[in-house]
């Protein structure tokens, strides 16, 4: 019995990848699809802009599992904002704001063991939090006592940590004692991070991304 339990055990461990290949760690950088804020159009919409740095970065790590299977967690930095500047029916309404974006994806990942690339697919949860806003407010200006500050504005309103949920796909390979994946991923949240009149929140995100790992 003893000896069946020993060879049981040997044979479970020469199914794992050897120490070396268990864990990949390096950096994950890339570009955004999509824009983060739409604008909500309206009669007499004010005038509004979004922005984002186009760079995605941050470390990565992947964990290698038997069956092809692999557990990757990454943490991606991007920034991104807007503004929303009053137009003459919406005097002394402005908004400006920037804010850090922290992703934290945990994904399972199949990877097809192809010579000489890898391709693969992963899908997972994904946590964000979004904070740092530099600047967020209303201004009064002088106008408003005679023009009439608008009466239906409510205040912006943001939602530091929110989740949602990702699919993805790409390419493995070597070069020299690296390993090189670029990914296009598509993430789908749950709750907008931040909310205010004529500027929504995007729901969706599609990136493109490159790992790099040893």
């Amino acid at each position: 019995m003893r000896c069946f339990g020993v060879t049981s055990l040997l044979f479970l461990l020469s199914g794992l990848p050897s120490y070396s290949q268990f864990l990949s760690v390096g950096i994950k950088a890339g570009v955004p699809f999509i824009d983060a804020y739409s604008t909500l159009a309206t009669s007499g919409a004010p005038a509004v802009s979004a922005f984002q740095d186009h760079f995605i970065v941050g470390p990565t790590a992947e964990i290698h599992l038997p069956l092809h299977l692999s557990v990757e967690v990454d943490a991606l930095y991007r920034r991104n904002g807007f503004s929303v500047v009053g137009n003459q029916s919406l005097a002394g309404y402005d908004i400006k704001a920037a804010a850090s974006n922290w992703q934290v994806p945990v994904l399972l990942k199949y990877e097809a063991k192809l010579e000489p690339i890898h391709p693969f697919i992963d899908t997972g949860v994904v946590y964000r939090r979004v904070g740092g806003f530099s600047e967020s407010k209303f201004i009064t200006t002088a106008l408003c006592p005679t023009t009439g500050c608008p009466p239906t504005l409510s205040a912006p309103t943001s939602k530091a940590n929110t989740a949602g949920y990702a699919v993805g796909g790409g390419v493995a390979f070597k070069l020299l004692h690296l390993r090189i994946s670029p990914e296009v991923r598509f993430t789908r949240w749950l709750t907008e991070a931040y909310t205010a009149p004529f500027i929504k929140a995007g729901s969706n995100q599609a990136d493109l991304l490159v790992g790099v790992t040893f």
